[in-house]
């Protein structure tokens, strides 16, 4: 299994490179891979989801919201 890397934008964890980051929305620029996850710096409980999973690779790449936060 591979190390950590770091950049000013994410963290690479694993093998396979996928890539975990944070934003207050789902990724809507660069190249993404499917698993790549975004997680939710602006969630707040029992209205918002903890982030976003890359279900389609791509330029933007498809994402879904995942993770309810609880009340």
């Amino acid at each position: 299994m591979g190390g950590l890397t770091e950049s000013n934008d994410y963290l690479v964890v694993g093998s396979g490179d996928n890539r975990i980051t944070f934003g207050s929305a789902a990724p809507s620029a660069g190249t993404w891979k499917q698993g790549d996850v975004c997680f939710n710096t602006g969630a707040t409980s029992g209205t918002t989801k903890a982030g976003w999973i890359c279900t389609v690779a791509g330029t933007s790449g498809t994402w879904k919201a995942f993770g309810d936060v609880a009340s």
